[in-house]
C-alpha cells in the first residue's frame, strides 16, 4: 500500500490557508446575520447594478414627494381649522346681530356690535396664521402677515368712511372699502398679490395654493363684520335708529357673504382629499420597491445563521486539529 504525505512546512502553509479562508467566512456571515444585508452584492447581481441604482433613485423620488406631501398636509389642515374658526365665529355674531334687531333696544345693538368687533380682530389674528414661520394666507409673501392689525384696519377703514351720516351710506362705504381695488385690498392686504405656485404632491397629483386673505369670499365676511365693528366704535353715534340699521344690515351681509366662505373651504377640502390619496399611493410604492431592493440585498437570515454555526463549527475543528498535529513527531 502507498501512502502520500506532505511535509510539515507545507502542512503548516495549507493550514493557515484553511484558516484564513474560514475566518473570512466567519466574518462575512457575521456581517450579514447582524446586518441582514449580503456582503458581496457584485456576486449576487453578477456585477450589473443597473436594478439596484433604479430602485434607489425611485426610492429617493417617492420620499422626496412624502416630505412635500407631509407639509402641504400640515399647512392645508391649518388652513382649514383657522378657516373653520372664523365661519363658526361669523355664524354665531350673524345670529346675534340679527336677533338685536328684535330687541330694538340700544344695549342689544351695543353687545352685537361689540361681539361683531371681536369677531374681526379674531378673524384677521387667524388670517395671519404662520406654520413654520410661513404665513399661510399671503401668497408668495410668506415671510410677512397677511394684514394689517385689525386696530389699523378699522382706524383707516373709520377715516375712508367718515362723512357717512346714515345706515345706508356707511354700509356702501364699508362694503366698497372692502370690494376690488378698495382700501382692504390696497392696503390692508400687506401679503402678495402673486398666489403660491401649485405643488407635485406625486408623479401623478398635484394641489392648488391655500387662498389669499385678499379672496372676495373672505373680504365678503370680514366687511359685514367690520361696518358691526364701526358702530361699536361710535359710528352714528346718537342716531340710534341707524345704529339699529347699520347692525341689521351687517348681520345680512354675514349671511349672504357665508355660502362663498363655505365654498372655500370647501375647495381646501378637495384638496386634502386628493393630498390622501396622493400619501396613500406613495406608501404602496415605497413598500413595494422595498421588498424589490431587499431581494436583490437582503441575506437570508436562516440560511445565514446556519451557514455561520457550520463555519464556527469547522474553524473549532480546525484548531482542535491544528493542535493534535502540534503534538506529533
Amino acid at each position: 500500500m502507498t501512502f502520500l504525505s506532505i511535509g510539515d512546512l507545507a502542512q503548516t502553509f495549507q493550514t493557515r490557508r484553511e484558516t484564513a479562508t474560514l475566518t473570512a467566512d466567519l466574518q462575512r456571515l457575521t456581517q450579514e446575520v447582524a446586518s441582514g444585508r449580503r456582503s458581496d452584492l457584485r456576486s449576487e447581481t453578477t456585477g450589473d447594478f443597473g436594478s439596484l441604482a433604479a430602485i434607489e433613485s425611485s426610492l429617493a423620488r417617492i420620499s422626496s414627494f412624502s416630505r412635500i406631501a407631509g407639509e402641504s398636509v400640515v399647512e392645508l389642515d391649518t388652513a382649514q381649522a383657522a378657516l373653520g374658526r372664523i365661519e363658526a365665529d361669523v355664524q354665531r355674531v350673524a345670529s346675534a346681530l340679527l336677533l338685536s334687531q328684535t330687541a330694538s333696544q340700544p344695549t342689544a345693538v351695543d353687545a352685537a356690535a361689540r361681539e361683531a368687533g371681536d369677531v374681526f380682530e379674531s378673524a384677521i389674528a387667524t388670517l395671519n396664521t404662520t406654520v413654520g414661520g410661513r404665513s399661510l394666507f399671503a401668497g408668495v409673501a410668506t415671510d410677512g402677515p397677511a394684514l394689517l392689525p385689525a386696530e389699523q384696519i378699522l382706524s383707516d377703514l373709520e377715516t375712508a368712511v367718515a362723512g357717512a351720516t346714515t345706515a345706508a351710506d356707511l354700509r356702501d362705504a364699508v362694503f366698497a372699502w372692502f370690494g376690488p381695488g378698495g382700501g382692504f385690498e390696497t392696503g390692508a392686504y400687506v401679503g402678495s398679490a402673486t398666489a403660491q405656485a401649485q405643488r407635485r404632491i406625486s408623479p401623478e397629483a398635484q394641489i392648488d395654493p391655500l387662498p389669499r386673505a385678499n379672496d372676495p369670499a373672505i373680504a365678503g365676511v370680514l366687511s359685514g363684520a367690520a361696518l358691526a365693528a364701526l358702530v361699536d366704535r361710535g359710528a352714528l353715534i346718537g342716531q340710534p335708529e341707524e345704529r339699529l340699521a347699520a347692525v341689521g344690515f351687517a348681520g345680512e351681509r354675514l349671511l349672504s357673504a357665508t355660502p362663498d366662505f363655505v365654498g372655500v373651504r370647501a375647495n381646501l377640502g378637495v384638496e386634502q382629499e386628493t393630498l390622501a390619496r396622493a400619501q396613500q399611493a406613495l406608501v404602496a410604492e415605497q413598500g413595494a420597491f422595498e421588498i424589490a431592493r431587499a431581494d436583490l440585498i437582503s441575506a437570508d437570515p436562516f440560511t445565514a445563521a446556519s451557514e455561520l454555526e457550520a463555519t464556527r463549527n469547522q474553524l473549532e475543528t480546525l484548531y482542535l486539529l491544528t493542535s493534535r498535529l502540534s503534538q506529533l513527531s
